[in-house]
């Protein structure tokens, strides 16, 4: 399972990532990498915590 904060333009990556669940929520579900566009995961994963970082700002102390 992996956690993939909301963004606009997710629904049309999805389609293009291959064997999984979900994902349209948080929740992306894989069972194999080799089953997943491993570009297009990544688009999304970076779309995914670019979002994340909007909401939650990350700062040193």
């Amino acid at each position: 399972m992996i956690y993939v904060f909301d963004f606009p333009g997710k629904a049309d990556l999805l389609k293009k990532l291959g064997k999984h669940r979900g994902g349209l929520k948080q929740c992306l579900y894989i069972n194999k990498l080799a089953d997943v566009e491993i570009a297009v995961l990544e688009k999304i994963l970076k779309a995914g915590v670019k979002e994340t970082k909007k909401t939650w700002p990350v700062t040193a102390k």
